[in-house]
């Protein structure tokens, strides 16, 4: 029994550092790419936990895949390889690049609009502007609140110190007036 234990502690210990090690590697690169597509760091963390609760190939009953969970006509778009030989939203680099883009380019379609962007990204572009707001679907409704709730809590923790900048008390009331708006309606 001891011995049995003693390889069970090193084998979960083996994952934990692994997993850590990972999860650093991650988080650098989500910080990255969110910088290179002038998107906030913390709503591109937001929305890859929502999105895959960092396991990088991850793979939903609808075919999204990797860390940013991007079907494949969406990959495609960004310039990824997803076919019977590759399937390229399995490499972080390469799926958090793709994602960070796509976030953006809600974000510049729907005119800095987080919970429309974040819609977007969740049920498709084309529902977004079918229904004018958040399409009216379970899913999407509840991901774009949960994404919105934990980003807006993070920056009134932020604009609660003393070192307060302009720039998250702006995006605090932008996002508590989005919310008011649209999540809630």
């Amino acid at each position: 029994m001891k011995v049995f234990l003693q390889v069970s502690v090193k084998i979960l210990t083996g994952l934990l550092i692994s997993y850590s090690a990972f999860s650093q590697d991650v988080f650098s690169l989500i910080k990255e790419k969110a910088k290179k597509y002038n998107i906030d760091p913390l709503l591109f963390y937001y929305l890859i936990e929502q999105e895959s609760s960092f396991r990088n190939c991850l793979t939903s009953p609808k075919g999204a895949r990797g860390l940013g969970q991007l079907m494949p006509a969406t990959a495609r778009r960004y310039g990824l390889k997803v076919n019977s030989e590759i399937d390229e939203r399995c490499i972080p680099e390469k799926n958090l690049d793709a994602s960070a883009r796509y976030l953006r380019d809600l974000l510049i379609m729907f005119q800095g609009n987080i919970p429309l962007a974040l819609a977007g990204y969740n049920a498709g572009e084309n529902a977004v502007i079918k229904y004018g707001n958040i399409p009216p679907y379970r899913e999407t409704r509840n991901y774009v609140k949960k994404i919105i709730q934990k980003y807006a809590k993070q920056y009134k923790i932020n604009t609660t110190s003393k070192n307060i900048q302009t720039e998250n008390k702006e995006k605090q009331q932008q996002i508590k007036k989005q919310t008011i708006s649209l999540v809630f309606q």
